[in-house]
Formats: structure tokens, sequence, C-alpha cells
């Protein structure tokens, strides 16, 4: 579809524009969010239940909201959490197309998204707020060479070949990351930096030129991964190298757009990074509104366990906490959540 279904059609899409009338029992909606950061964990029988984990206060609150039932959360933008629905049996790979949704968790808003099946290995994030008439819900699966996007209220998601848009992938050709900068979304893919512009269902790729990031020097045996993430109106280049279990070493990137290059930095002062591990959202926030978090710190999450892990620049080593004790069967891969 290019955007000509009609306002019929894409009216069957919006499941609601705002939340439920009557009050609900405190278990059936989430904790009071406040500006903290928040740690998301979907578990139990058909994921019925979250538990939200304030990472400030270090408190942890068990609910089962209706919208977040047998769903697994694949990112966190703009407030938004995007959701993709379960398999019976729980599975957090679905093998077909799945529903999928936009949930705000302040304002209880539930918006529905076409189906489709590429959630589970993909950056999924939006290209601006969902009440902004230009917002596109953007998708960039990691094993293809592509980008997949659509409206809201549209009913199929439009499929574009990297080719198409003007790049031409290279024999090493990989998707690195995807992030949010300047309002805008940046993709690193093989090392280059592109700006991925969309308007009226038209996608642009524009490579900015920028000097390749160097992988820093570290055994080529151990795996790496990629993240970005604005801070205080700079895009920051995160590499995780993975080591085992509970040992990750990091190492942090500045891009210098002047020079058109990325930058090393040893000291995030008094900022701290959220991060998930293969996936998921990205985020940094100052720690001078928040005094339970630690500065010069990066938080992550790792797909196959609970615990929640600081790394601490300065000191290079990693502290490890559980946050909520309660999640003890069939949980998926915790999310940040940011109101």
């Amino acid at each position: 579809m290019e955007g000509g279904e009609g306002e019929e059609k894409k009216q069957q899409l919006v499941e609601g524009e705002k939340g439920e009338e009557e009050e609900r029992p405190s278990r059936l909606q989430p904790p009071a969010l406040g500006t903290n950061p928040w740690l998301v964990y979907s578990h139990g029988k058909r994921y019925r239940n979250q538990s939200f984990y304030d990472v400030s206060g270090g408190s942890c609150h068990l609910k089962s909201i209706p919208e977040m039932r047998n769903k697994l959360i694949w990112n966190y933008s703009y407030g938004w959490l995007i959701l993709s629905h379960a398999s019976k049996d729980g599975t957090t790979l679905p093998k077909k197309d799945r529903d999928c949704s936009l949930l705000n968790l302040i304002s209880m808003q539930n918006i529905k998204l076409p189906r489709m099946t590429n959630f589970a290995t993909s950056y999924v994030l939006l290209s601006r707020p969902p009440n902004d008439p230009n917002c596109y819900v953007m998708c960039f699966p990691l094993e293809k060479q592509c980008v997949i996007f659509c409206k809201v209220g549209d009913v199929e998601w439009i499929e574009k070949e990297l080719q198409d848009l003007g790049l031409r992938p290279d024999e090493e050709d990989y998707l690195g990351c995807v992030s949010t900068y300047d309002g805008q979304i940046h993709m690193l893919r093989s090392n280059k930096l592109f700006l991925v512009e969309i308007e009226d269902y038209h996608v642009t790729c524009t490579d900015l030129q920028i000097e390749r990031s160097r992988r820093p020097q570290l055994s080529p045996r151990v795996q790496h991964l990629q993240s970005m993430v604005e801070s205080s109106g700079e895009l920051f280049l995160i590499y995780i190298f993975d080591f085992g279990r509970y040992f990750n070493h990091f190492e942090i990137m500045k891009l210098d757009s002047e020079n058109k290059k990325w930058v090393s930095v040893q000291n995030l002062k008094d900022r701290a990074i959220f991060i998930n591990l293969h996936g998921g959202p990205i985020a940094s926030i100052s720690t001078k509104e928040f005094s339970g978090l630690k500065e010069n710190t990066i938080y992550f999450t790792l797909p196959e366990d609970r615990f929640l892990y600081h790394y601490n620049l300065e000191e290079r080593r990693v502290a490890i906490c559980m946050p909520c004790p309660n999640v003890t069967q069939n949980w998926h891969q915790p999310m940040w959540f940011f109101p």
C-alpha cells in the first residue's frame, strides 16, 4: 500500500484515542511513573504479569495490565511501547504474522498496527510521536537489506530494498544499529552513518560522509555489538564487547560533526546510559536529576537472565543486582521505559 487505502480502513486500525474511562483497580494499571527510568519485565503464564522496577528509587511493582498481556515488548520510542503478540507457547520468535500495537503507559492509548513477522530480528522505532501526522513506524531487519514501514492506521507494511533507496551494499554489508538523533533517524551500516528520512511514504538514505568508525583493538574473536544514543545534543556510538557471562567491556565514541569523524570518549561525567544488549531501546539521562543513579555508568541487561548490570567507566568493572525477585518463570527480556 502506498498510503491510499482511505480513512475508513485507517480508522478500523485505531483501537482507542483514549484509555478506558472507568477507574481501574491499581493492579491493572501502571505504577505512578513520574519521570524516573523504569525497567519493565513481562512474565508468567502467557506473559500475564508485568513487573516495573524503578531504577532510581529501587522499588518493584507487580502489575497485570490487560493491554500488555500475552504481548512481547520489542522497543520503546517517544514514550510508547511497541508490542507484538506472543505465540500460544510463549515463543519469543514468532514464525508467522503477529498482531502489533503501540501502547502509551501514561494515557493508556492503545493503537493497533498491521500484522508482521520481522519484529523479532529488527530495530523498530517511531520516526516521530504518533500524534504527529508525519509519524511512521520504522522497522530495520537485521537479516534483510531493506526498510519496512507504515503509518498509524495503515492496513499493511511497505518494504523498500536498500538498493531502491540508492544504497549499494558491499559484500560485508551489515546493520550495526539505528537511533534517533536531533529528531531524525540515523542508521549505522557497515560502520557508515546514514540519515534516514521519510515523507509521504518516500524514504531516502543519505550517506553523511563520516569517517568510518574504527572498532577498538581487542581480540578479534570477541563478539561485539554496536549501539547509538543521543546525549545532551550529541551522538554517541557504543561498542559492546561480550567476553561471556558477567563480563562485558564498553568503548564509547562521540560524533565530531565538524570534522566528520568519531572520537574516543573516556568519561560520561554526570550522565548515565541505559541499553539492552541484542536490541531494544537505548537512552541517556543526567544523574543530577535522580539521586539514586550512578554517574559515568552504563546500565544494561542481558537476554539470557533477569539481572541488572552497572558498568562504571572509570572503574572499568561491573556490579550486579536482582531488580525483581518475583520474576521467576517464563519471562521475556526486560525493556527500558522513560516517561
